[in-house]
Order: structure tokens, then C-alpha cells, then sequence
């Protein structure tokens, strides 16, 4: 026989055989299953068969293995000696019920698997039914309970102290008795306290709903209870049992189980039943919740309704932000009745307004587990699950988180739906956020690398693994690295947690470009200028250069832009400093200019204009003549000087040296040289002076 179901979102369908031992494993991915920011691993222990089963009762002369369920675990405390102890070597013991039971079962174990040894079990186990009619009797509160069952075993300082409930023959609530649909009526929880895990002492006080899962938050005690809402117990600095315990009153309507009343359901305080209601009310029946969330609308009587589909039994685990609140759960009206799971915010207000977390699917929450194995019912022909005890049924009850002293937390579970006691353990896998400095860089510039965001909600990281996706790995919480090429580098991260599981990847991308080049400073600046003389035969200067480069890079020089009227060259140097020369040709005066460039090997530089006045040479001036008068001819003097073309001559005369006359001006010359008669006239003594300019001033 065969029969389908659809997979957690949406995956498709899938098939569950029918037969003996594990279903189709191949065809579910039990391993892992995501919730919020997180995924939860939950790997079955001890081969995936149970720790507690009818074996353990097969030496036990009643019918007690027939009934196995709510399991409670705690490691045995530091300050129980061993001797004290069920056996030296036992580290855990292992509290659970019947559903109809005369006392609270207990197995030690030194391993946490097992295996599983009995206490007491042919008597009163580790706490009996009579035990506790008696303390009540004697406190003058008769309850005459006709079963005992549910622990939930919680270790404090010095103590032990475990909640139970209890059935009375009358129907007496410790509740409003207007609180119908959600009150569990003539079962209530009771509290016990002991020393040494072994000897409870019962508080004759009842102080709320059956099926306490507790917890502490704020200096307060809490307990998820039998249909999900949330009780708040006395301050932690007080007994739990105390004082009877507060909740939010649902009101109920009988009519509810007829076949055309409407269910009418408020209150507040059950964030589980919320979330249920809400998918039940917008999908109706679903194939993968059923009837989780009914409400009683249209008279579905399937037993007492709306509790056709409300939770049934919760665990709890607190994250490290010391706020979120694991919530584990099954739920009635369900095929297969599985465990679930989402998570609470107690960061403000108070249980009436807490909120759970759903995944925004048709799953409304998380399902972590359910019936893969044949003691857990896995080959029997899937059905509704129901209110009250079954047997044979296909569904999976009773969870309860266990955290070890090492951090480690297991999920127990009963099966088939109360025929044996699974182990498994769960750890929400951790989360990788990387984040770089920059998101862009150039080729050699740093960037830090940086995985503080990341987290572990129940655990601690250890180890940050990065693949810089150029072939390099590195290991580290905070990382630089430079690349040496240019590109868009997708920089994985990966982190694992202290119990060995890995994130997912978590991807910052960086775009590397080529690196910015610092091109060389002539030290000169723009502009450089040289003044010179022309020289009847040409001859040069030199002049040094000098650059830096930021970069460090070699310099090398070149003349990019040539003199015009003369030549520029290189001649010597290397590196920072260059020398440069530059010769006129010949004749020539006035400016020229030349450009010099220094470069890089990256493609800088930077150039200089070497600017150059070449300076007319100066016209050499004969000295003055003194003309010996007597020996003039005639009265005349006839003189002679040296000539060049391009230069005009005057001539002046004085007879003292100071005053002196123009006798002629721009004299065209008749090179090599010219002559010029003077008349001496009425002088004693006469000077000549010949002055020159080129013919072009």
C-alpha cells in the first residue's frame, strides 16, 4: 500500500511505502529544513530506533510498555555525588508517563543514547500515584487523581523540580471554568521538588493546565500548556507552585459541535493557535496541515471541536539572543501528526502579545520530523490524528528539547504515537554574512574582508573559511587581500558552527579595476628657460633635468617636440636626472624652443618646455682715433676702418673728447673696408669716432 503527500514547499509530491522499517528515506531530505534566517539539522540517533520501547518493560510483570510517552531529560548535576546516583557511571536520567499512568516512569543512562535501564518500575517508579493522593489528603484537598503523567523535569541550584499533571475523578479546575475549548479541565499541572532527582516531594497546590512545558524569561516562570496557550507562573525568586498561574480566558461555544453552529474563538496568549486559525481560516483542510487550526465552523464533530485541530504537546529551547524562543509542537487533525517548529519573540511585552514566526506557506511552520520509521508508525494507514491516547496510529507526539552541558541539544519524541521514546539530535545551522571594506578596489589595494555579522543562534562559530575566487583560500573571522589583476571577484564565505556544521555560502562581490599610475614630476615644472649668445661659431649648452615618480617606476627620457632653429639632444644621465643640450645653428638669434618628455613604464609622464633666447653677439667698436693734423693733405684726412655687411657706420668728430659732432651716419659698409675723407678744417686737434648698429635696429 502506498500513499502520497506534498513535501515542505511545495518540493512536489512524494511517496511513503508502506512497510516495515524506513520509508523511502531516499525520497525526503529529512537532514535539513529551513526556518527564518536559519536552517535546523535534525539527524536521528541510535540508528534511528527507539531508546525507551516495550523491550525495557519486558522483564516488568504488568502491562506498563504498553504506554510510552512524555519524555523529559535532564544530565545528572555536579553536586549529586555518585553514590547518590542510580549508578556511578549514569549521567542522564530520563523521566516520562503513560497516558493513563499510576506513576512517572525514570531510566538512567551513562550515555545519552542508552542504553536505557528502568527504576522501580515493578512499583510506584520514581514518583507514585498514591504518593500524591496522600500529600493531598493530608493538605485537606481531596483529589482522588485516577492517573499521573507528562513531567517536565527542569534542574536549579540545589534542587530538582518537576511539573506533572494529574486527573480528578471530579471535574474541578484550577481555571475559569467559562474557559471551556482551551481549559483541560479535571487535569491540572502539580509540582514535586527533590534533592537528588530520585525523591520528590508533591506541593499539594494546582497551578494551571495539563501538559506544562516550562520556561523562564524576565524573572518569570512560563509554560506552553495542553492546546497552546501560555501560562505565567510567579516571579523565578518565588516557587513555582506558589500561587496559581495566569492565562488569557478563550471563550468557548458548544454549539460548535452541531451540524450548522459556528465556532466563536477569541482571546490572545496562544500564538500557535493564532497562526493555525489564520491558515485554517484562509485554506480550509490542506493536505499538508489537515485540520490544524479548525475552529469549529459548520459543526465538523470530530470529537470536541475546535480542538480537532489544536496543539497537543510543546517543547521549548532559548536562543543566544536571550529572547527567541524555540516552540516545538504537534498538532491534532493532522496526517501525519509531525513536529514543528518556529520561534517566539519575547524581546517586549508580555505572553498575551508574544508572537510566533511563520514561514509563509501552506506548512504555516517549520516540520522537522515525522514518521519515517516502522516504530513510529510509519506503515500504518495514515489518519487524522485525534484528541485524547491512541494506539497504531502514524504520527509522532510528546517533544522535548534537551541542551548538554557541551551546547549540544536533542529532540525527543515519542512514536507510534505513544509506543516508544526516539532520540535525535538538532542544531540550527549557522548563518555566513560576509562583508568587504570597499565594493570597488584597484589592482594591489587592500580590502578587509570581514565576517562579524555572522552568527550561530544556539551555538558558537569556530571556523571562517573564504575563497577569494582568483584560486586563493583564507582562512579567519577578519581577512585582507589585495588581487593583482583587474575583474569582479565574487568572495565566498563559509562559517561553521562548534558542533561541525556549515552555512550556507554568503557571496560580497568586489570590482577590481587597474591600478591609478602616478606619472612623473619634471622637477623643473611647464617650463624651463635658457639664455645664450651667438657666437660666430655656434657652441652649446647643457642643461639638468630632474623628476620623481610617486610610484617608484623608472624614468625615461625623450625630446618629443625638436628645436627649430638649432639641435637638441640627449647626452647623459639616467633615471631621476637628465641632461640636455642644445647648440644654434649658425647666424641664428632669437628664441627656440625644444620639449622634453619623462615617463613611466605605465603609460604617466609629464613634459617641460625648454625655452631658449639666443642673444645677438655684440658689434665690436674700434676705439677712437686721434688724427695727427699734420698730416693732412690739402686740409683734408682721408681715414679708413674694417667693414662687415649687415652693419652701418657713423662717423664723429671732436677736439676734446667731449663734445662730439655727427660728420656722417649710416654709412653702408664696403667690406673688408671703407674710407672716408674728412676736411680738417680750423681744428688743432681732431678725434674720430666710428660707431656701428646693424642695418636692421
Amino acid at each position: 500500500m502506498n500513499f502520497t503527500m506534498l513535501n515542505k514547499r511545495g518540493a512536489g509530491l512524494f511517496a511513503l511505502s508502506m512497510g516495515v522499517g524506513l520509508a523511502s528515506p531516499a525520497l525526503y531530505a529529512q537532514g535539513t529544513h529551513s526556518i527564518d534566517a536559519f536552517e535546523t539539522e535534525v539527524v536521528r540517533l541510535n540508528d534511528g530506533q527507539p531508546i525507551i520501547s516495550a523491550e525495557n518493560f519486558k522483564d516488568v510483570t504488568s502491562d506498563d510498555g504498553h504506554s510510552i510517552n512524555g519524555p523529559s531529560m535532564i544530565r545528572i548535576p555536579d553536586w549529586i555525588a555518585e553514590e547518590d546516583r542510580l549508578d556511578p557511571s549514569a549521567k542522564y536520567y530520563l523521566y516520562f508517563g503513560d497516558h493513563s499512568g499510576s506513576y512517572i516512569r525514570l531510566a538512567w543512562a551513562a550515555d545519552i543514547t542508552g542504553p536505557y535501564t528502568l527504576y522501580n518500575a515493578d512499583n510506584d517508579g520514581v514518583l507514585g500515584l498514591s504518593a500524591v493522593n496522600t500529600v493531598f489528603k493530608n493538605a485537606s484537598n481531596t483529589i482522588n487523581s485516577d492517573h499521573i503523567s507528562s513531567p517536565d523535569v527542569m534542574v536549579e541550584d540545589g534542587r530538582i523540580i518537576m511539573f506533572f499533571h494529574i486527573k480528578k475523578k471530579s471535574n474541578f479546575s484550577a481555571t475559569d471554568s467559562t474557559d471551556s475549548w482551551f481549559d483541560t479541565g479535571n487535569q491540572q499541572t502539580v509540582c514535586a521538588v527533590s534533592t537528588d532527582g530520585l525523591n520528590f516531594t508533591t506541593q499539594p497546590k494546582l497551578i494551571g493546565n495539563a501538559y506544562f512545558r516550562s520556561f523562564k524569561h524576565n524573572n518569570n516562570w512560563y509554560a506552553f500548556t495542553n492546546y497552546g496557550p501560555i501560562w505565567k507562573g510567579p516571579s523565578t525568586d518565588s516557587d513555582p507552585w506558589d500561587v496559581l498561574w495566569d492565562h488569557v480566558a478563550w471563550a468557548g461555544n458548544n454549539a460548535t459541535t452541531s451540524s450548522s453552529g459556528n465556532g466563536e474563538l477569541t482571546g490572545g496568549g496562544n500564538p500557535i493557535w493564532d497562526n493555525l486559525m489564520a491558515n485554517y481560516a484562509a485554506n480550509g483542510l490542506t493536505d499538508e496541515r489537515g485540520y490544524a487550526g479548525f475552529n469549529g465552523n459548520k459543526g465538523f464533530a470530530n470529537q470536541n471541536a475546535p480542538r480537532t485541530g489544536a496543539p497537543r504537546h510543546f517543547a521549548t529551547r532559548l536562543l543566544n539572543d536571550g529572547t527567541t524562543l524555540e516552540v516545538y509542537y504537534t498538532c491534532r487533525g493532522e496526517m501525519p501528526e509531525s513536529i514543528y517548529k518556529t520561534t517566539m519573540d519575547m524581546s517586549s511585552g508580555d505572553y498575551d502579545s508574544w508572537t510566533t514566526d511563520v514561514t509563509g506557506d501552506a506548512w504555516v511552520h517549520e516540520r522537522i520530523l515525522y514518521p519515517e520509521y516502522s516504530w513510529e508508525g510509519s506503515d500504518l494507514t495514515p489518519a487524522y490524528s485525534l484528541n485524547g491516547a491512541e494506539t497504531d496510529v502514524n504520527a509522532l507526539r510528546d517533544p522535548y528539547v534537551f541542551t548538554d552541558t557541551d551546547g549540544k541539544s536533542y529532540l525527543l519524541y515519542s512514536g507510534n504515537p505513544e509506543s516508544a521514546i526516539g532520540i535525535a539530535s538538532i542544531n540550527n545551522k549557522p548563518v555566513a554574512i560576509a562583508s568587504a571594506s570597499v565594493q570597488t578596489a584597484e589592482v594591489g589595494e587592500s580590502i578587509s574582508f570581514s565576517a562579524n555579522a555572522s552568527y550561530d543562534t544556539d551555538g558558537s562559530l569556530t571556523n571562517y573559511n573564504w575563497d577569494l575566487d582568483d584560486g586563493r583560500t583564507a582562512s579567519g573571522k577578519n581577512r585582507s587581500r589585495s588581487f593583482s589583476a583587474p575583474g569582479t571577484y565574487n568572495v565566498e564565505l563559509v562559517v561553521t558552527d562548534n558542533l561541525g556544521s556549515t552555512s550556507a555560502v554568503d557571496t560580497v562581490q568586489v570590482v577590481v579595476t587597474a591600478a591609478s599610475n602616478s606619472a612623473p614630476v619634471i622637477t623643473e615644472g611647464d617650463s624651463v628657460t635658457v639664455n645664450m649668445s651667438q657666437d660666430s661659431n655656434p657652441t652649446a649648452f647643457s642643461l639638468k633635468l630632474h623628476a620623481t615618480d610617486a610610484d617608484g617606476d623608472a624614468i625615461s627620457w625623450s625630446i618629443v617636440s625638436s628645436a627649430s632653429n638649432g639641435n637638441s639632444s640627449l647626452v647623459s644621465g639616467t633615471g631621476t636626472t637628465k641632461t640636455v643640450r642644445y647648440t644654434p645653428n649658425t647666424g641664428f638669434y632669437g628664441s627656440d624652443s625644444f620639449e622634453v618628455k619623462a615617463s613611466d613604464s605605465n603609460g604617466g609622464e609629464d613634459t617641460v618646455t625648454v625655452n631658449v633666447n639666443v642673444e645677438r653677439a655684440p658689434i665690436e667698436v674700434p676705439p677712437n682715433y686721434e688724427i695727427d693734423l699734420s698730416k693732412s693733405e690739402n686740409g683734408n684726412l682721408t681715414i679708413s676702418w674694417p667693414t662687415e655687411a649687415g652693419v652701418l657706420y657713423s662717423i664723429y668728430q671732436s677736439s676734446d673728447l667731449e663734445n662730439w659732432d655727427l660728420y656722417r651716419g649710416d654709412i653702408a659698409p664696403v667690406p673688408p673696408s671703407n674710407e672716408l675723407v674728412i676736411p680738417v678744417g680750423d681744428y688743432d686737434k681732431l678725434f674720430i669716432r666710428v660707431e656701428m648698429k646693424y642695418d636692421d635696429e
